[in-house]
């Protein structure tokens, strides 16, 4: 017997996230936009495996090492927006953040967001 199973769901739009990549570009002033492999290696001085990002994501249950990798993939971001900050604290940061927001309903950017913490 072949079952179908209809999943409903609702998008939450939201309107104001933080592209850490044009977040850094702007930061450094670079020509360029760069990833977060590349960032975490200038920001961070850390090296990013990007392994689990080229694994099969839509096969479920997740393997606990692409819940692993998805979690320190936000938990970077995080850092780096928090290493930018610091950074910035004689220059205004607002500029950085409000160049990288985006208006979710007017994009069809599917990259993982979250709200800046507040000042």
């Amino acid at each position: 017997m072949n079952r179908r199973i209809i999943f409903s769901f609702s998008i939450k739009v939201i309107k104001n996230y933080l592209d850490i990549g044009q977040a850094y570009k702007n930061f450094e002033k670079a020509k360029q936009q760069y990833g977060l492999a590349y960032i975490c290696q200038k920001m961070l001085g850390k090296q990013m495996s990007k392994y689990e990002q080229v694994s099969n994501w839509s096969r479920r249950p997740l393997r606990k090492a692409q819940i692993h990798y998805a979690a320190l993939d936000a938990f970077l971001v995080v850092q780096i927006y928090l290493k930018m900050k610091e950074s910035l604290k004689e220059k205004d940061l607002s500029r950085y953040i409000q160049s990288t927001a985006i208006d979710k309903k007017k994009s069809n950017n599917k990259e993982i967001c979250f709200d800046p913490p507040k000042k």
